[in-house]
């Protein structure tokens, strides 16, 4: 009987020989038990292997043929079960799957959606009740969305605001309670900012302060 090491290690040498994408080495590995060979053979992108993969039963293999950005793939995995298997579908950018997946119940996927930074899926998800994905509308500093997400409950959300470096910003986010977003300030070297965090009573607001000084 074989063990669970010795299987591990089967594994690892189809595994390799799947990195190594030697035609008559996929032609079997494709239907390897092994999860991980399977999805280190989407990852080689072959077009008949892409056409068995896309069914897998495990994400980790859908999210390989995904990140291919064949269209019938994605045409398919649109609709997958696996939030990350259809994040990828969205970062692949396509406008239909993003008219669909801006409204995707889990967060990551939204995420996915806002990182392509279409206006009209920005102007939805800067609405998000998910901080992580109004922070990935931030980050793509249309003026609109800052002038809302400056005042925005999160810090992180503000933190991402102050990195766009609007001076209107600035001035607000210079009194933020939350020390990160102070550092952000003071990192754009403003003197005015400067001296107000000066004395900054925050061991980290105080580094980026002296860096600032250093570096102007």
């Amino acid at each position: 009987m074989i063990g669970e090491e010795e299987c591990w290690k089967a594994g690892t040498a189809e595994e390799k020989l799947a990195r190594l994408g030697k035609d008559s080495d996929l032609d079997k590995l494709v239907h390897s038990k092994n999860v991980y060979v399977r999805a280190a053979v989407a990852y080689q992108g072959r077009d008949k292997d892409l056409d068995i993969l896309v069914d897998d039963p495990e994400a980790l293999v859908r999210l390989n043929v995904a990140d291919q950005g064949r269209d019938k793939d994605l045409d398919i995995l649109v609709s997958d079960p696996d939030e990350q298997v259809r994040a990828a579908v969205a970062y692949a950018g396509r406008d239909k799957d993003l008219d669909k997946l801006v409204s995707d119940a889990e967060d990551e996927v939204r995420v996915a959606v806002a990182s392509r930074g279409r206006d009209k899926d920005l102007d939805i998800l800067v609405h998000d009740p998910v901080w992580i994905v109004r922070e990935a509308v931030a980050k793509h500093g249309r003026d609109k969305d800052l002038d809302e997400l400056v005042s925005d409950e999160d810090w992180a959300v503000r933190e991402a605001v102050a990195s766009q470096g609007r001076d209107k910003d600035l001035d607000i986010l210079v009194h933020d309670p939350y020390n990160f977003v102070r550092a952000v300030v003071a990192a754009w070297g403003r003197p005015q900012d400067l001296a107000i965090l000066k004395d900054d009573p925050n061991p980290v607001v105080q580094e980026a302060v002296e860096k600032a000084r250093k570096n102007n």
